[in-house]
């Protein structure tokens, strides 16, 4: 299920499979100012509209040999892209479909994607060794052949992609606690930005990038100075 907060009334519902989700097993989720985009662990799309539900089950009921979980969502202007186990799948916004799919991999294999993100007018891919990159503007995106990936960390696990202030943000993540490591990245040269730590996610908006890991939540300005930091205790949450 999903929980949705009122941000005027303080409110709480529980969006389900009774009122206007179409599966189970929420994977990931996103949004737009109209959309909110739910997708699910077997590749199932729901695209909500307030109270109206979309259905679009056409990863779920592709004949792909594949895992067709979706593990993240990136929207640029009308167009989604789904970080799927096999590829990226597209979605335009506005015609309510699936419009591409992308097989990334080596001759076009089959790769886990973990995540996306738009930087430098380049698509980057996250994948389970590496990442991927192609130019935003290819006509043919479709095309294995359109993708390289980056010889730095080329046998990494990354995870988590983020940009801001014309940096690409990559966790690389580590097989035991407070081991990911976090990397700025300008198109060209990689710099170091933190490490010994467990990231969850990234999120960067016009003037702030917040990066919360298992107990923590740091809060960067332009300048990439901490400008906020709040402990999991402080919540004062019982466990």
């Amino acid at each position: 299920a999903l929980f949705e907060y009122n941000t005027v009334d303080n409110s709480i519902e529980r969006v389900n499979t009774l009122n206007r989700l179409s599966d189970t097993g929420v994977s990931s989720i996103e949004a737009n100012e109209e959309t909110l985009i739910v997708a699910y662990d077997n590749g199932n799309i729901d695209m909500i509209l307030g109270n109206n539900t979309v259905n679009l089950p056409d990863i779920k009921n592709a004949s792909l040999i594949a895992d067709k979980r979706v593990n993240h969502i990136n929207i640029d202007n009308n167009l989604a892209y789904l970080s799927c186990g096999f590829g990226i799948v597209v979605l335009d916004l506005d015609r309510k479909e699936v419009k591409d799919t992308y097989f990334i991999g080596e001759y076009g294999a089959q790769t886990n994607v973990l995540s996306t993100c738009m930087a430098h007018n380049s698509i980057y891919a996250a994948t389970n060794k590496g990442l991927y990159r192609a130019d935003i503007y290819e006509s043919n995106l479709a095309d294995y052949n359109s993708w390289e990936k980056l010889p730095a960390h080329s046998q990494s696990r990354v995870d988590l992609l983020e940009s801001f202030n014309g940096l690409l943000f990559v966790n690389l993540h580590g097989e035991e606690y407070n081991t990911d490591t976090l990397y700025n990245f300008d198109g060209n040269n990689w710099d170091l930005f933190r490490q010994e730590s467990s990231n969850v996610s990234i999120k960067g908006s016009s003037q702030e990038l917040v990066l919360t890991s298992r107990f923590n939540v740091l809060v960067y300005d332009q300048d990439l100075n901490i400008s906020h930091e709040i402990y999991s205790g402080q919540f004062n949450l019982d466990k």
